[in-house]
């Protein structure tokens, strides 16, 4: 069913289909929802998905209704290639995203766990090797003259990086212990 607005009507961006990216890369994860010093509201658990405009068209997000913000290269580095991002919010309460964790086992194969909304937290400190993630949108949203749709997290598939221990640890069968 679509959004409506407060004249009862179809939202303008309400049609704007869900983003399905592969090998994304994210950066400023939050997915504690802790306050750091005032720049995120507590509880709200965000990250930046990071669009490179060589691989994604910049333009059609925001003509979309994406959020998309250009990234200003820090001092020194005004060389840097041009970068933009889209901040993304998981909602547990009300929209709660199905989110994978996956490991690379010593066999070559790889293992999925589903995260909780705790369990996930540890993704604020992972060596995340990929992501895979498709992006659903919430209300259009109307601030300072700009309008557009808000970024939520749907679905995610985080491959992080495993050490010896996590390999000597894995096992399938509960009852095959790898130590006695």
């Amino acid at each position: 069913m679509a959004n409506l607005n407060r004249n009862n009507q179809v939202g303008e961006f309400d049609k704007t289909p869900n983003l399905k990216l592969t090998e994304a890369k994210i950066t400023m994860r939050n997915f504690r929802g802790i306050d750091y010093n005032g720049y995120n509201p507590l509880h709200k658990r965000t990250f930046w998905l990071l669009l490179d405009p060589e691989r994604y068209d910049i333009d059609k997000m925001q003509k979309d209704g994406w959020n998309v913000r250009e990234i200003k290269p820090r001092e020194g580095h005004e060389d840097d290639p041009q970068m933009f991002r889209l901040e993304v919010e998981m909602r547990w309460d009300i929209l709660p995203p199905i989110i994978h964790q996956v490991t690379k086992q010593d066999n070559g194969k790889y293992k999925k766990t589903l995260m909780t909304e705790k369990s996930s937290e540890l993704f604020d400190s992972a060596e995340i090797v990929n992501v895979n993630l498709e992006i659903s949108h919430g209300k259009t949203w109307h601030k300072d003259g700009r309008k557009g749709i808000k970024a939520y997290l749907k679905k995610a598939m985080i491959e992080v990086v495993t050490d010896d221990f996590d390999d000597y640890y894995a096992w399938d069968d509960e009852d095959e212990v790898p130590f006695e």
